[in-house]
């Protein structure tokens, strides 16, 4: 099962049945385990500047600190669940649209 979670092979739904918790339970961890560890976004060694926090993350960074595939952060892109800009050939989501969209699954719970 956790492996499940980790590659978002499983819906929050069916991991709160499984711990045998309610869903906005689960949800509202996952929100304060996120606004505990604001480095989660991990960073290109060669292009981070120490002490300087990430204000745009990969899709594979954000697949990464969301548990997700990233295929699904390109569906979530593109159902307009997850905002993100293009800068050149380059598709990035901004962190703080990761914490928004993170948030709204608490409001769809």
């Amino acid at each position: 099962m956790r492996q499940q979670v980790a590659q978002g092979l499983m819906d929050a739904d069916r991991v709160a049945g499984r711990l045998s918790i309610p869903e906005a339970a689960l949800i509202e961890y996952v929100i304060s385990s996120v606004d505990q560890a604001p480095d989660v976004m991990p960073q290109a060694q060669d292009r981070s500047t120490p002490g300087v926090a990430a204000l745009l993350a990969t899709p594979e960074e954000a697949a990464r600190a969301l548990r997700i595939g990233r295929s699904k952060v390109y569906d979530l892109i593109r159902s307009g669940a997850l905002v993100s800009v293009k800068i050149g050939g380059s598709r990035r989501i901004p962190v703080e649209a990761l914490r928004r969209y993170v948030q709204s699954l608490t409001t769809a719970a």
